[in-house]
């Protein structure tokens, strides 16, 4: 130590004349051992170099395997068969703190796991990919070929579940999932709330509910009463207040042959009236008034118990077509009818001739 042969405060060498170990004072290294200089000097070749920054443990191509390095916390690990000095795998503590993985020959980063149950060391093992990042930032859990930014792949039979998300409440508030779309706050999610609805909601508003009880609303921006459906499916979308005139469709189905319609079940209220309307494409086949118990055929405006528009046929054998009295002077009266020779004639139950219509 300090003599001319040796040029640092201290060196360790092989049998060979190789240094291993080379320290001057100072630093880390330095200050342990009581030195006062402040160069720690490496040695290519060496089994550990330190300098006054940095542990190092060099390859055989003089390229570094792991640095680490003193003033930002860092832990390089390098692999490049060349002696090249570019980080793979960086952990590091630079006031935000991060892991790092850079690839140069385009390898992801992955995590992986094997089944080393009765393995002894030096046993191959079949490493699974839990968890894949490619170079271009699509995400993979479950498979090592993402093909989108996140993608969730597991192997399922019988009854498993392939994904599942699971939220656990510790009060009776409400859990679930929030899915943001481009440039809209507002925000599109599923969540179970305290009575374990299952919502989905658009535009931060529920648009479909399935109640614990197994009842299915769908609805628009009104509220049912007490959040209690009237039926198994209860449909609700575009609810206006009490008494506003307009209609809505609210049920439609698609013919089978062809690509007319649909069949739409329409619920419509014009002042006081409560329409439902069996339409067809833009044209009404039947209206019915809740209010006044009218129905219309060929009118959707009925103004009769029954208000048929347009040619009406009657057809069947004259003891079927029948027409019953309720009011006075004899409410039990009934008629049934018949055309002959041009003529509508009207029979009372007993058969006998009523009134006459000619046409």
């Amino acid at each position: 130590i300090d003599t001319a042969e040796i040029a640092k405060d201290l060196e360790v060498k092989d049998s060979g004349g190789n240094v291993t170990v080379s320290v001057d004072r100072a630093s880390g290294i330095g200050d342990f051992l009581g030195l006062t200089t402040d160069v720690i000097t490496a040695k290519t070749g060496s089994a550990l170099d330190l300098d006054a920054s940095s542990i190092r443990i060099p390859g055989a191509n003089g390229d570094y395997l792991i640095n680490i390095q003193d003033g930002n916390g860092r832990v390089n690990h390098y692999w490049n068969a060349t002696g090249g000095t570019t980080p793979t795998f960086i952990m590091a503590n630079e006031n935000a703190g991060r892991i790092r993985f850079d690839s140069p020959n385009g390898f992801p980063f992955s995590l992986e796991w094997a089944d080393g149950t009765g393995k002894s060391a030096g046993d191959s093992v079949t490493w699974t990919p839990l968890m894949t990042i490619l170079n271009s930032g699509y995400v993979g859990i479950g498979t090592a070929s993402p093909a989108d930014k996140l993608a969730l792949q597991s192997e399922i039979s019988g009854t498993d579940f392939g994904i599942r998300l699971t939220h656990k409440r510790s009060t009776t508030g409400y859990s679930g999932h929030r899915i943001y779309s481009a440039g809209n706050p507002a925000g599109h999610s599923p969540y179970i709330d305290a009575d374990e609805t299952l919502s989905l909601m658009t535009n931060s508003a529920e648009r479909l509910s399935i109640l614990g009880a197994g009842a299915v609303i769908v609805r628009g921006a009104g509220t049912f009463a007490n959040n209690i459906p009237s039926a198994d499916l209860h449909v609700g979308y575009g609810l206006a207040a009490a008494g506003t005139t307009g209609s809505v469709s609210r049920l439609a189905l698609q013919p089978y042959g062809h690509t007319g319609g649909p069949w739409k079940f329409v619920a419509r209220d014009v002042g006081a009236n409560a329409y439902l309307d069996l339409a067809y494409g833009s044209g009404s086949a039947l209206s019915v008034d809740a209010i006044t118990k009218n129905i219309g055929i060929g009118t959707t405006t009925p103004a009769f118990r029954l208000d048929v528009t347009g040619g009406t046929a009657l057809r069947g054998p004259s003891s079927q077509l029948r027409l019953k009295e309720t009011d006075a002077p004899d409410p039990e009266d009934s008629w049934h009818f018949s055309l002959n020779s041009g003529k509508l004639i009207f029979y009372y139950e007993d058969n006998s001739a009523g009134p006459t219509y000619t046409a």
